[in-house]
């Protein structure tokens, strides 16, 4: 098959079973018997592997702030890639995988910062970590590289044809796929079936219709905030422990909100399409 393929990724974007997938269904390696998945979900079984295709992090640290460091540049590459759309759903899938691997008495960090946080962040999108490290990824990956974007991994017809094109570009020879290996990974990604959860609770509060929320997690909690900040000019969520129970009551506090209360909001990087004097201030502290 020729130089090796260098799967190189984000923690958190599936690299390891791309690996998988590829090694099983590789028709010129030796078949693999055994599933990838541990009991969290994770493709991390300890499995005998062909060295047709390997995987590595580009980086190694939090936060990402280092350029990354590609390997074996004169190799072939499938180089994961994350775009603003993913963000939220990303993020829910990497705060449960954190929790997995730190347990949550070891989190000491109250949810009303851990809100305010990721609610910044989505915010001002472009200094999300995630997004700036996978920009450096691009640009500086190597030559011959196969992009292989996150969420792809998250439907199987998606899944199947960013699979066959990388398989034309590298001109690999393989197996027919067995439905049951995707099938399995799917069913145990977390929150994959309220993925979108946060656009059904986004419309029913454009049309004024009443649903419960109680149930949401911080992340979308946090992306929910983000939205009525964005979408309502000087209005700031409340910085509390609670969040609202109901999308009924979020436009009830939408429509009672006091104009004395109202004011310029330090968190949006734009205003109007013009750089926030607020904002440029706060990062300047």
């Amino acid at each position: 098959m020729g130089n090796v393929i260098h799967i190189a990724y984000q923690g958190g974007t599936h690299g390891k079973f791309l690996r998988y997938f590829l090694d099983k269904f590789c028709a010129t390696t030796p078949d693999i018997k055994q599933m990838p998945f541990d009991a969290d979900g994770r493709s991390h079984n300890q499995i005998t592997y062909s060295d047709a295709f390997k995987w590595y992090l580009p980086a190694h640290t939090r936060p990402l702030t280092e350029e990354p460091e590609f390997k074996n540049i004169d190799q072939p590459h499938i180089v994961i890639t994350i775009n603003k759309e993913d963000i939220l759903y990303f993020h829910r899938w990497v705060h449960n995988r954190t929790w997995l691997e730190k347990p949550p008495e070891a989190d000491t960090t109250p949810d009303i910062l851990k809100r305010d946080d990721l609610k910044k962040m989505f915010l001002d999108m472009d200094n999300c970590l995630f997004l700036k490290f996978d920009q450096k990824m691009r640009q500086n990956k190597p030559t011959n590289s196969f992009l292989f974007p996150v969420n792809c991994f998250w439907d199987k017809t998606l899944f199947y044809n960013k699979v066959n094109e990388c398989v034309n570009y590298f001109n690999l020879s393989m197996n027919n796929f067995d439905d049951s290996v995707y099938d399995t990974f799917h069913k145990q990604l977390p929150f994959i079936n309220t993925r979108f959860r946060v656009d059904e609770i986004i419309n029913s509060i454009k049309n004024n219709e009443d649903i419960n929320i109680e149930n949401i997690d911080i992340v979308e909690q946090a992306f929910i905030s983000a939205w009525i900040e964005q979408n309502n000019d000087y209005i700031n969520v409340p910085f509390t422990h609670h969040f609202f129970k109901t999308t009924k009551e979020i436009t009830e506090w939408l429509k009672l909100y006091p104009e004395h209360y109202k004011a310029m909001n330090p968190n949006l990087p734009k205003f109007n399409n013009i750089p926030n004097p607020f904002y440029l201030w706060k990062n300047k502290k």
